[in-house]
């Protein structure tokens, strides 16, 4: 049979590059390069860079159609890999299993406890993953999408933010994932019990990963990032820094500096971790079938059921009412 492919919207711009693909949803393109590219060889990167759940080998898995759903987790855990430029972050030790993200960042045992160990601390392993200047080149595509494409309204001035939106041809699941230079949040809003399009929901109009998601992840970005300041700041009293605070607002550009560092944060439920650190939990949502958007990431929280549908370059989607975060440090359409 054929493989039917559905444009964001229904819109299409005929030849373009992946760059232009990118920042405005267009699955046409990517279904082609993911064609020639193989979903094998798909399915294996997505893995390497920290998904565990099974990932399909279909042509509809290019975007995002999945039979078993991705974690928010799984998700933000993959996106750090960009944001860290191309290293996997993870602790065989104390980090979630099967190389999964990392949520504790010291244990100690008292005396009595007869601990082995009576203190641990966490010391990442950074495995390379990718060429950094792979990674880097991702990042800088993604930034686009922040700031002139479809999810604009997750900008903030003066920060670098890359990401990808993630919808649902049927509206039934919205994602927004990205990062900025300290953190990685991933923000899924569906319902977790079952199915639902959310036509009507955003102001009268359909939910769609640049409205809630991308609005929920901004604002919890700015909040995350006012606090880091504020940590660092009461950690070395007396020292000078310039820093650039953020303020609550939807719009303006990114700085085009590339990440370093994440943490991965998903929606609106789990707190986040700063640096090298991984959620805590892992949500029970699976990712849905086809998103509109590149990439996804995760969150702690209660997610919904596999959707269906074709419309996204990349990331997955879940059905499910509410949103779910979770989170540890690192997009869908």
């Amino acid at each position: 049979g054929h493989f039917i492919v559905h444009n964001f919207k229904n819109t299409y711009s005929g030849t373009n590059t992946l760059l232009g693909a990118t920042t405005y949803s267009d699955n046409s393109i990517y279904a082609q390069v993911g064609m020639k590219v193989g979903t094998k060889h798909i399915a294996r990167m997505a893995h390497m860079m920290g998904i565990r759940s099974p990932i399909s080998t279909n042509p509809s898995m290019i975007i995002g159609g999945l039979k078993v759903g991705v974690s928010a987790l799984d998700m933000a855990h993959a996106y750090e890999t960009l944001a860290t430029g191309g290293l996997k972050v993870y602790n065989p030790k104390i980090g979630d299993s099967g190389g999964g993200p990392i949520g504790i960042e010291r244990i100690s045992c008292p005396p009595q406890t007869g601990c082995p160990q009576r203190v641990m601390v966490n010391h990442p392993i950074y495995q390379r993953i990718m060429p950094a200047p792979i990674a880097q080149e991702v990042g800088q595509i993604l930034t686009t999408v922040v700031q002139s494409g479809t999810a604009t309204s997750a900008a903030i001035p003066g920060v670098f933010a890359a990401g990808k939106t993630g919808t649902t041809e049927n509206y039934g699941d919205a994602w927004f994932v990205g990062w900025t230079p300290k953190l990685t949040v991933a923000v899924w809003v569906g319902y977790p019990n079952g199915l639902k399009p959310m036509t009507t929901l955003w102001q009268g109009g359909p939910v769609e990963g640049g409205t809630y998601p991308a609005a929920i992840w901004h604002n919890f970005m700015v909040t995350a990032l006012q606090i880091l300041t504020q940590e660092a700041a009461a950690q070395h009293p007396g020292k000078t820094t310039t820093t650039t605070t953020p303020t609550v607002t939807s719009a303006g550009g990114s700085a085009p500096a590339a990440p370093t560092t994440t943490g991965t944060v998903a929606p609106t439920t789990a707190a986040p971790t700063t640096s090298t650190p991984a959620a805590t939990t892992t949500p029970t949502t699976p990712v849905p079938s086809g998103t509109q958007g590149t990439g996804g990431t995760p969150g702690t929280g209660t997610g919904g059921t596999p959707g269906t549908g074709t419309s996204g370059t990349g990331g997955p989607t879940s059905g499910g009412a509410g949103t779910t975060s979770g989170g540890a440090g690192i997009p869908p359409g």
